[in-house]
Formats: structure tokens, C-alpha cells, sequence
């Protein structure tokens, strides 16, 4: 039980946009049970996490859009459980810790 992940997106990998070590985070997200921010696009339930905003394709850049207009919020290119460069990954949504810490008590304590 883990996750692995290949060299080129580790911290002094040859991903470039990839190598500050956020890929083992997103990782380690979908170990604790959570799914892509742009999990089932514009529609619901999306990701299944109440507080992340809908986004109908993963994000590979850290341009702030709104790529689901009938839904609120925008996009959530800061979040790890998408698929930005590493240097615009910083933040898990309070619901999605909620989750991972519920995920982490359920299935891996």
C-alpha cells in the first residue's frame, strides 16, 4: 500500500514544471481518498468535496479562469488535486483535509 511516482517530477527532477516535489502531494491526496479537482467537470458532484469549485479540465498552468461560468468560483489552480505547475500548488481546501483526515482514521491509522 503507497503511492510511487517516477524521478523527473521529484525535486531536482527534469520536469521542469513539475519538480518542486507537489506531484508526491497530489500523491499522497489520491491515497487519502481524494479525487481530481476536475473530477466530473461542471456537473455534479464534481470532486465530491463541498468547498472545491467546479472545473471542467484539469489546469496546466497558473492562469486564474473560470472554466464552469454556472458554477461559483473559479477554478482552483492553487489546489494540488489539479494538475498546475508545482509553483502554483499551495493549498488543500478545509473540506479536503476534513477528508483526508477521515480517509487517514477509516482505512490507514
Amino acid at each position: 500500500d503507497g503511492s510511487v511516482i517516477l524521478h523527473p517530477p521529484l525535486p531536482g527532477g527534469t520536469e521542469p514544471q513539475l519538480n518542486l516535489g507537489m506531484t508526491l502531494v497530489h500523491e499522497a491526496g489520491h491515497w487519502l481518498s481524494l479525487q481530481h479537482t476536475f473530477e466530473g467537470g461542471c456537473n455534479f458532484p464534481g470532486d465530491s468535496i463541498g468547498d472545491t469549485a467546479y472545473e471542467a479540465a484539469a489546469s496546466t498552468s497558473c492562469t486564474v479562469k473560470n472554466t464552469c461560468p454556472q458554477q461559483p468560483g473559479m477554478d482552483p489552480i492553487h489546489n494540488p488535486m489539479n494538475y498546475s505547475p508545482d509553483w502554483c500548488m499551495r493549498e488543500f481546501s478545509t473540506m479536503q483535509v476534513r477528508a483526508m483526515r477521515k480517509a487517514w482514521y477509516a482505512y490507514r491509522s
